[in-house]
């Protein structure tokens, strides 16, 4: 009797648990692209992409759905080695020039992701590619504006029920530091 309701009450705790809740086999719909200038020079300084991906591996495999933060002409995004993109806190100081494990790159980074579990069905809620949980987060970038590099942060908001985001406040300067947030 005890063993019947120690499994009843793990089957109904994971039933409950928001992570192992799933869509269905049909993978979710995400928005649409969008582009950004931020410096108003009438030239794009970062697109939103999303890209659909299958990987397949030894012990698992899967699909899953990337939202990205694309740089364009020759504008960058700060990254922190091995760390999840949306690293950045309030007040955390961006400089002009890093040492490593920063650096900037001027490839896409992934904000928000979606995957199949291991039966092959989509997770429910999308997710921030961040160590941490919050209502925002803060991303270093660097933008060419007229042959000036100007360092800044923005500040993004993710909705984790349809896989969008959106940049909330941004800040920018042509100075050697910016404070996150500030």
């Amino acid at each position: 009797m005890a063993l019947l309701f120690l499994v009843s009450t793990f089957y109904n705790c994971s039933k409950d648990n928001p992570e192992n809740e799933t869509l269905s086999k049909d993978p979710p719909t995400f928005p649409q692209a969008r582009e950004y200038d931020f410096n108003n020079d009438q030239t794009i300084d970062f697109k939103v992409a999303y890209s659909y991906y299958t990987w397949d591996g030894i012990n698992t495999s899967g699909d899953g759905i990337s939202g990205l933060l694309v740089p364009v002409n020759q504008n960058t995004i700060l990254a922190n080695g091995n760390a999840l993109p949306l690293f950045l806190q309030y007040n955390d100081t961006i400089k002009a020039e890093v040492i490593f494990p920063l650096n900037w790159r001027n490839y896409q980074t992934e904000i928000v992701a979606i995957s199949t579990t291991a039966d092959y069905k989509w997770q429910k809620y999308w997710s921030a590619r961040s160590a941490q949980k919050s209502n925002s987060y803060y991303l270093g970038v660097k933008i060419i504006n007229n042959n000036e590099k100007l360092i800044g942060w923005l500040k993004f908001q993710v909705d984790t029920i349809n896989g969008s985001f959106s940049i909330t406040d941004k800040s920018f300067t042509d100075k050697n530091f910016i404070l996150a947030g500030k």
